[in-house]
């Protein structure tokens, strides 16, 4: 569990960046914590895509004005590559609004070499492929998503014959995301009835938690970090970041 929260706390410290910048940053000075976060791990990594269909749920056709279409997911993966595998935490990131789960490509490939499994979903209705038919009220669905991945992502690592045999620890899973996606993490972490009981920790980077009680956030006992800039012209700082004090305990 230490692990798992420290790479918490690294992906925390290296998404802040990736939103200041918005691209792959130059490396900052030598001898700086900074750069120390930046540096590859041990492993060499290794890339998949998956794509995970729901037959249970149906979403609009784009293509047809009454259509609907099975709810469809492509994910990103990043992995450590070992001939010794061991599991490893599994951290989960959810996208903005109109964005792709590519968006954390240098991040998650510094996190999979220094030992965790990394999984970015394209949701189906607020990602970017969506274009101007995105909504981001199908927020509400994609916990479900999540649980969907985190089922499917186990079920591969007990496969002996596939690339992530032995990859995963069920028991290390984190869910990290950027506004809108960290109201997606929210919900997974603290919601009454759409939370993911196998999510042990929750990274809120620029999200929207003005909406939430002191009760919602604390229905579980797990560790919940909040990064948010002072300077964010969509989730006022002051309401949705400052105002957490109140509501949780230790802010």
């Amino acid at each position: 569990m230490k692990k798992l929260l420290l790479a918490v706390l690294l992906l925390g410290v290296l998404l802040a960046a990736f939103v200041i910048v918005s691209h792959r940053p130059s490396m900052p000075p030598e001898n700086t914590l900074s750069y120390e976060l930046l540096q590859p791990g041990q492993f060499e990594v290794g890339t998949d895509t998956m794509v995970l269909v729901d037959p249970s749920r149906f979403i609009p056709d784009p293509n047809e004005a009454d259509g609907e279409s099975v709810r469809t997911m492509p994910v990103h993966l990043w992995y450590p590559r070992s001939d010794n595998r061991m599991p490893q935490p599994l951290l989960v990131y959810s996208h903005g609004f109109m964005s792709t789960g590519e968006g954390l490509a240098y991040v998650a490939e510094i996190l999979a070499s220094q030992g965790y499994v990394v999984a970015a979903p394209d949701f189906p209705i607020t990602g970017r492929s969506r274009g101007e038919e995105a909504n981001s009220r199908d927020v509400l669905n994609q916990p479900r998503d999540v649980a969907l991945l985190i089922d499917a992502l186990l079920a591969r690592s007990e496969d002996e014959s596939d690339e992530l045999h032995n990859a995963i620890d069920g028991k290390r899973i984190a869910a990290i995301g950027y506004s809108l996606g960290a109201l997606n993490t929210l919900l997974l972490g603290f919601h009454p009835s759409l939370q993911e009981s196998r999510i042990k920790a929750v990274v809120s980077l620029a999200g929207p938690t003005e909406v939430f009680t002191r009760k919602f956030l604390t229905t579980r006992a797990i560790p919940f970090m909040a990064i948010a800039a002072t300077e964010d012209q969509f989730v006022g700082y002051e309401s949705n970041f400052l105002s957490l004090g109140d509501k949780v305990d230790g802010a």
